[in-house]
């Protein structure tokens, strides 16, 4: 009994020495979390989930997603008619644009009216897109808005990644025409099955199954948003993209987006407040605010997907060092990772990859790895090819004869916009030449 009085008094909050060492620990946990375990190059499991967690938190800021999410909700809203416009063209098609108009009423029941109107200004599109001449142009228009939404998407999408270069113009065109086309079909084709099999469950199946029937229909909605964002973290990126980690994002994310719909249709219930109001605009701010929440929801899944394939797929460690490099030690690490491109080429052997810059021979953090390799194509000493699995791969640009390490080192140096300052160039000719052929002894002073 004494030993557990002198224990308890002696963990008490009020001992000073237990105060300071409870500050201690929780100041050393913090330093791990924050920054020493990016300086771990361990596979532990505790430092990968650290990792993971540190690395999501720090894409959520610094690549502001909040207003990455507004800047989408208002291209939304922009395409919003076009984009109706393109699923109700492609339902009549089928025959299913009463299925298509009975859904939407059902998503918005409190704004019937409003949500009737956005349907006839969908109505005058598809009029105005069809009539004579202008037939054409109006398809153009249309394909145009969408395709620019689907840019824009694209970009943010590798903003997160960090890549600076996207589709060319012509796949950007050819793919989201297809996507736009795909979607719509696997909409209709899925509502088309569930009212097919609910009619065959009522007529053919057993009553005691039923239920079963039940339950599997109203979960085909929640799969088909999982793949919906399963497809969306792993096609959209101009990367390649694990399909594993693009799962699990897609079934996290997914989950709650669901969520989010089932809270914003049951939500119609309370907005009788806000017809006082806006009248039949009503549904414009809370649609306003979904689209908001909505896209928080993809984005912050394609930082998950991003996070937990480089911490778990490559290596990612020295993130602050990485971003502190000095420009002779960047220099450096680039040069070798072309010697190690042009010695394979010289060799035979299969081109490249950043997989194998962030493998376990060089083990190069895969975010320095991507730098590397943007700064060798935007110099023109390497060219992107992909291997027969699909993966980027990449090779030397030119004869590797006349690739000389000075032709390298001044590709290096001069990358980027030089001499744009007109006056002060001008001013300063004699000073350029001086400093690219004084001795290293010259004074500063000296160039004046």
């Amino acid at each position: 009994m004494e030993q557990n009085s002198y224990f308890c008094n002696h963990m008490s909050n009020n001992n000073p020495h237990t105060r300071q060492s409870l500050a201690s620990l929780a100041m050393r946990a913090y330093r791990y979390c924050t920054h020493d375990v990016w300086n771990i190059e361990g596979s532990g499991k505790l430092h990968k989930i650290v990792k993971a967690a540190n690395l999501a938190i720090r894409c959520f800021f610094n690549q502001e997603v909040q207003e990455r999410a507004c800047a989408l909700t208002y291209r939304t809203v922009l395409a919003l008619v076009p984009a109706l416009a393109m699923l109700f063209a492609i339902a009549r098609g089928f025959g299913f644009q009463n299925l298509i108009h009975g859904q939407l009423i059902g998503y918005l029941p409190s704004q019937r009216k409003a949500l009737e109107q956005a349907l006839t200004f969908v109505d005058r599109y598809l009029e105005h897109a069809s009539e004579g001449a202008f037939v054409g142009i109006g398809l153009l228009v249309l394909l145009y808005t969408l395709v620019m939404l689907m840019g824009n998407v694209e970009s943010t999408f590798n903003k997160i990644w960090g890549l600076e270069h996207g589709r060319p113009l012509y796949r950007k065109v050819t793919d989201y025409t297809a996507l736009f086309v795909f979607i719509p079909v696997l909409m209709i084709c899925s509502a088309g099955i569930s009212l097919m099999l609910t009619s065959m469950g009522q007529h053919l199946l057993p009553l005691a199954l039923s239920p079963v029937l039940h339950f599997m229909l109203d979960c085909v909605p929640l799969v088909l948003v999982w793949l919906m964002f399963t497809f969306a973290f792993w096609l959209i990126p101009h990367t390649k993209v694990s399909f594993r980690y693009a799962l699990i994002s897609g079934v996290v994310f997914g989950s709650l987006f669901f969520l989010l719909q089932w809270v914003f249709v049951r939500g119609q219930i309370l907005v009788s407040g806000y017809n006082a109001i806006y009248g039949s605009f009503a549904f414009l701010p809370l649609l306003l605010f979904w689209m908001q929440l909505s896209w928080m929801l993809v984005l912050l899944g394609t930082v998950m997907t991003y996070s937990l394939q480089n911490i778990y797929g490559f290596n990612y460690s020295h993130h602050e060092d990485v971003n502190t490099i000095s420009t002779a030690y960047l220099d450096e690490i680039t040069i070798m990772s072309l010697a190690l491109i042009v010695k394979r080429f010289e060799n035979g052997q299969p081109p490249m990859g950043k997989a194998q810059l962030s493998g376990d021979e060089y083990n190069i953090p895969i975010h320095l790895a991507n730098r590397i390799i943007d700064r060798l194509l935007k110099t023109g000493l390497i060219t992107e090819v992909r291997t027969d699995d699909g993966d980027e791969a990449f090779l030397p640009a030119f004869t590797i004869e006349q690739m000389t390490l000075h032709n390298v080192k001044q590709r290096l140096s001069t990358l980027g916009s030089n001499r744009f300052l007109t006056v002060a160039d001008r001013k300063f000719a004699g000073s350029y030449d001086l400093i690219a052929n004084a001795p290293g002894d010259t004074l500063v002073k000296d160039l004046l």
